[in-house]
């Protein structure tokens, strides 16, 4: 059965489209963020908290989606702007605990960088 008479559509309204890769200015914001959890002197950085906990405490539009979060924080690892590492997990030993930190020969975050990938 078809909608009834006189009964109007509701229309969604539209959500941008996600850019593909992340921006210069996005990874900049990655890698400020990342140099002031480094700061607060935590013994590692795990990347999950990163991700889900610290990136979101942040005012900048792609933190709020899960979905930007992790295009970015995956672009700035293949970057070389961050890098990976794991330490044992004192919970479960057996499930080691992925960190993450700024890795110390990043070049300057900048359009040569994001070609480079």
């Amino acid at each position: 059965m078809g909608q009834p008479t006189g009964a109007s559509r509701v229309l969604k309204p539209e959500v941008p489209a996600e850019p593909a890769e992340a921006t210069a200015e996005e990874l900049q914001q990655c890698s400020e963020a990342l140099a002031q959890a480094e700061a607060e002197g935590k013994p590692f950085i795990a990347l999950k908290w990163f991700r889900d906990t610290a990136l979101p405490s942040y005012s900048y539009p792609w933190t709020i989606s899960p979905t930007s979060r992790q295009r970015v924080l995956t672009k700035a690892i293949e970057s070389g702007i961050v890098a990976l590492d794991k330490v044992p997990n004192p919970k479960s030993p057996q499930f080691p605990t992925t960190t993450v930190r700024l890795a110390t020969h990043a070049a300057p975050i900048d359009e040569t960088v994001l070609a480079g990938n």
